[in-house]
């Protein structure tokens, strides 16, 4: 068969419209990984945000992969190929949380992770016996799953390589995703695989995609020494208790990270507990910012605005801790229920769902109410915190190259990556 495999575009929203999203240098992981499962099959991968979607290819097989903001464009795509008599499978986040709705567009759902059912899949649609869904549940075994088709991507040669050695996250914030999926248990693939496949691409910055690397730390304590003679930069998100770990932040510094972005989530101590971040203290924050770059590490914080124990002052409060904290980078989010969840239901129902377009669940737009302003007030509070923030890219920019100057030094491609990602700080393009 003939496949496609499509990760639709997002164009970017709100406080960051006025800048355009690198998007086209992110690597699809997921659709290489289908792709690796796909033997004996010609496949082709179009990350919409670089290239467009080849309707008119003959392709008897299309899967989509989608998240809530992209799942309207999603659609649009899916209905497309189903007017051309092209069967549709769709997978990801938001067909996972919303399969009905996601079958009023599409032939097919996959529910969960793909690796288990996607043969079953190609099986199927090879016999014209494609099942509405099919129940993936949770890879439990990483060491099966292939390493990703990355022939197939077509990215800029300038962009950082995307790995991903660990899937999970350990912890039970309400607002995420995972704990709903069921995809949050933390599962490892082999250190040798992750190496080996690292050492097998050819960019020098590594960009790890894990929603947690730190939750076994003795693993990544071994992967990180087996890292380190690979002479990578590398970034990836983490917790804050990571920020008090000296062991872990010396391996960190050495093997090559040049940065990490830390889930600050809120300077409130009452929406830390309303949102169960158990493992944030603010009155560490500060301590957390400089142990990371005492180990020349740079900090990108990430916060979310909208908790119902939000004070009126919240913006304010977070504007002097950023600067407090002497951040590198920063990225600010709206809270955001994801349908299909419990959490997204509690606020349906108590009637502080304002805004139900799914291209707006982007965590860059007011969609519900929150307890102690409105949801206009919230967007404004927002675009206030980066107007009151606002500087030079240039300082940005120079900002990281002096804080790394000692990995410069050997990687004036790391040099150039930090310019451009850094240009646009302002409106929360990180790393």
């Amino acid at each position: 068969m003939r496949i496609l495999l499509v990760s639709p575009r997002w164009a970017g929203h709100g406080n960051r419209k006025k800048i355009k999203v690198r998007e086209d240098e992110v690597h699809p992981l997921a659709l290489g990984i289908i792709a690796a499962l796909s033997e004996g099959h010609d496949v082709r991968i179009v990350n919409e945000h670089t290239h467009q979607v080849p309707y008119r290819d003959g392709w008897d097989l299309v899967g989509i992969t989608s998240t809530t903001f992209t799942a309207p464009r999603a659609y649009e795509i899916a209905r497309e190929f189903r007017t051309r008599g092209i069967p549709v499978v769709m997978g990801g986040v938001h067909p996972t949380l919303m399969p009905d709705e996601c079958l009023d567009h599409c032939d097919t759902v996959v529910r969960g992770e793909a690796e288990n059912v996607w043969r079953d899949v190609l099986r199927d649609a090879a016999e014209n016996t494609l099942r509405p869904v099919y129940e993936g549940g949770v890879a439990s075994d990483l060491s099966l799953v292939p390493t990703p088709r990355r022939d197939l991507f077509r990215a800029p040669r300038q962009a950082a390589a995307y790995v991903q050695a660990t899937r999970g996250c350990g912890w039970t914030c309400e607002f995420c995703y995972l704990q709903y999926t069921g995809w949050g248990e933390h599962r490892k693939r082999p250190v040798e695989r992750v190496v080996g496949e690292i050492r097998g691409i050819g960019q020098r910055i590594i960009l790890f995609v894990d929603d947690n690397l730190f939750v076994d730390r003795d693993y990544a304590l071994a992967l990180l020494r087996e890292v380190t003679p690979l002479r990578r930069f590398w970034w990836a998100q983490a917790p804050i208790t990571v920020c008090f770990d000296e062991e872990l932040l010396e391996a960190c510094a050495r093997s090559g990270c040049f940065a990490l972005s830390v889930g600050f989530q809120t300077v409130s101590g009452p929406s830390i507990e309303e949102a169960r971040v158990a493992q944030n203290r603010v009155e560490r924050y500060g301590e957390a910012a400089r142990n990371l770059h005492r180990h020349r590490i740079l900090v990108d914080g990430t916060f979310i605005f909208g908790f119902d124990g939000d004070p009126p002052t919240i913006f304010d409060d977070t504007v002097a801790a950023v600067r407090d904290m002497d951040l590198d980078s920063y990225t600010f989010y709206m809270l955001t229920p994801y349908p299909g969840t419990p959490y997204f239901e509690r606020l349906a129902r108590a009637g502080r769902i304002v805004d139900q377009d799914w291209a707006h669940y982007d965590w860059d737009h007011a969609v519900l109410q929150p307890g102690s302003m409105s949801a206009d007030e919230l967007a404004r509070g927002v675009a206030r915190v980066y107007d009151a923030l606002d500087t030079s890219w240039l300082r940005w920019a120079m900002r990281g190259l002096l804080r790394n100057r000692w990995a410069l030094a050997r990687s004036p491609r790391l040099a150039a990556f930090l310019v451009r990602q850094n240009a646009p700080q302002r409106y929360g393009i990180t790393y």
